[in-house]
């Protein structure tokens, strides 16, 4: 019997992973599935941080169009009381708030990330410098008309009354009476118109102003009328008509300036009314983007933790697969092996050892084996060699010994048959005594039995 050795034909085209290499194997798949499952997490966890950093810019930019809109209405409520009031610490208080405006405009324009938002917040921006501009301009006109109050009204007002007084207190005894009675009338006109006057820069009421230059009209058709032969009272009613023309002419002024203020107020209110929608409009714009940012965000966490929760469940099921894959591998040729051992352990050298020509645990194992096949062979081959010797040399001692107890058993069954031949005459000469006794015997039970009945 000789052991069979795989040949080449069957031994495999490429070498076989050791244990150690498959496990390895195994457990870098299973790191390479756990790191696609991390990746696509931290990448799906990136879109979503990337939602939320989105969501909270939108949510600045919208703080800060509210705080556009709120700057915008506190502004508008400071100029208008300067309007009304003119006074330089409302000023102030405006220009304050127009400055808070334009930072709440500028951070807005620095934290606009699209372009659509910064063009809308660069026009906001210009309706904004258009509204400052025309600011600027009521505030000079206000300014001016404070100053006109100041210097021409008031002193004209107060000239033309010392000037007047100052008539009357020179005329003549002739016509002291007509020019008294006549200043006294103008000076009671100019008061009315006066009061006017001041009415209006109080209210800058059109219609007051309207009345304060026709009782100033009349002012001068009544300066007009006082007449004089004195040269001193002549000039002196020149100089109150010059006064009182100069009066008027502030008071125009002051008119022109109202109305001025009254335009830019009302242009003021278009470029508000512009910046107002503006703001409202970016702030609708930016609750929308929020809605749809808050679904996007909601959509990409319900789609990463399905992705997550199919990457967990598609590596644990790949994983087991794997599992499975290396443990029946590695105990499927252990199995075998272990089959072809017992197969020798009982002798059967014919058996072909699995895993020979794979260069694994295996194959070492299987080569081993296989050697040591060989070499049992060899040891039962020489056994047998010599075991059929020695049956030759005892068959032959057996059938020497067989025929010399042949000879013996002969030579004792002979003497046996003669003593028991020589036994049978024996027992043949005794039995014919038997015979004789036991016929005797009989003949005396018959007398005995006769006897018995006679007596009887």
């Amino acid at each position: 019997m000789t052991g069979r050795i795989a040949s080449p034909s069957k031994r495999r085209a490429f070498p076989t992973l050791k244990f150690r290499a498959k496990i390895i194997l195994g457990f870098a798949a299973v790191l390479v599935i756990s790191a696609g499952s991390m990746a696509f997490a931290y990448f799906g966890f990136e879109r979503v941080s990337s939602g939320v950093g989105s969501y909270r810019s939108s949510v600045s930019e919208a703080d800060l169009a509210r705080n556009i809109d709120r700057e915008l209405l506190a502004y508008r409520s400071a100029v208008k009381y300067f309007v009304v009031t003119g006074k330089e610490d409302d000023a102030k208080a405006a220009l304050d708030a127009e400055a808070s405006l334009r930072s709440a405009i500028d951070q807005a324009i620095k934290s606009a990330k699209k372009p659509a938002r910064q063009e809308s917040l660069n026009k906001l921006a210009k309706e904004f410098s258009n509204f400052s501009a025309t600011f600027a301009k009521v505030l000079q006109a206000k300014r001016d008309s404070a100053l006109l109050v100041q210097n021409q009204l008031s002193r004209q007002a107060n000239l033309l009354k010392y000037k007047l007084d100052d008539i009357g207190n020179n005329a003549s005894d002739s016509e002291a009476q007509a020019i008294e009675f006549g200043t006294k009338q103008v000076n009671a006109q100019f008061q009315t118109a006066s009061a006017a006057a001041t009415n209006f820069v109080l209210t800058s009421d059109q219609a007051i102003a309207t009345s304060a230059l026709a009782r100033l009209k009349f002012v001068e058709n009544s300066l007009g009328a006082v007449y004089s032969m004195d040269d001193k009272i002549v000039a002196g009613l020149k100089d109150a008509k010059t006064i009182l023309v100069a009066y008027r002419e502030a008071l125009e002024k002051l008119i022109a300036n109202a109305k001025m203020v009254d335009e830019l107020v009302t242009e003021m209110s278009g470029s508000a009314g512009a910046i107002l929608q503006g703001a409202t409009a970016m702030k609708a714009d930016l609750v929308a983007e929020q809605q749809r940012l808050d679904s996007e965000s909601e959509a990409t966490i319900g789609k990463t933790e399905q992705l997550v929760l199919m990457l967990a469940i598609g590596g644990t099921l790949l994983g087991a697969v794997l599992a499975f894959l290396l443990g029946t591998g590695i105990s499927r040729p252990m199995i075998a092996m272990c089959k072809a051992m017992r197969e020798l352990a009982s002798g059967n050298f014919d058996v072909v050892l699995p895993g020979l020509g794979r260069r694994d645990e295996i194959g070492e194992m299987a080569g081993a084996v296989e050697e040591f096949k060989v070499q049992a062979v060899a040891k039962a081959e020489r056994d047998a060699a010599a075991s059929e010797i020695q049956n030759r040399e005892q068959a032959a001692s057996r059938r020497a010994e067989l025929i010399r107890f042949a000879d013996d058993f002969e030579s004792a069954v002979g003497a046996i048959v003669s003593n028991v031949s020589a036994s049978a005459v024996q027992l043949e000469s005794a039995a014919s005594t038997l015979t004789r006794t036991a016929e005797t015997t009989q003949s005396l039970s018959s007398q005995v039995a006769g006897v018995s009945e006679q007596a009887s």
